[in-house]
């Protein structure tokens, strides 16, 4: 949320960079702990894990000391921790609405997927070949 702020507020390059190179930091760490480059042993799924881990540690870190700058966007942690009687009010609104919809949209999703999954292997090649068609056709069309 920070780097979005960042990003709001006119410090697009900074938060770019900052985006960026923890994103290329984390291949890189996979890389050398999935691997096992570097001297490191391979460590699999534990190793993406791990670098997924540092990555963003090094990113907080980073960005935490970029508040601490004297022309930098402040974090005022009171406001993390207290919430606004008119914010939580507008968050059940309008927010709790749209997140329900998607629970039960991706609930209908995978219920399709179970039933379509039950048809045998004829009715999962035809779905799937359907929804290519579908996709290649909501790609050049658009509403």
């Amino acid at each position: 949320m920070y780097l979005c702020i960042m990003k709001n507020s006119g410090k697009t390059a900074k938060s770019t960079v900052i985006g960026s190179l923890s994103m290329i930091l984390n291949l890189c760490f996979n890389a050398v702990f999935i691997f096992g480059f570097l001297g490191f042993p391979a460590m699999g799924i534990q190793g993406a894990a791990v670098a997924t881990v540092l990555a963003t540690t090094i990113q907080f870190v980073w960005m935490l000391a970029e508040a601490k700058k004297g022309d930098s966007i402040k974090i005022r942690f009171s406001y993390i921790v207290s919430v606004d009687q008119k914010i939580r009010q507008d968050f059940n609104r309008y927010t709790l609405p749209v997140v329900g919809n998607y629970f039960f949209w991706g609930g209908g999703v995978t219920i399709f997927s179970v039933i379509i999954g039950h048809l045998g292997n004829d009715a999962v090649a035809a779905n799937s070949l359907a929804n290519i068609v579908r996709n290649i056709l909501d790609s050049v069309y658009t509403r």
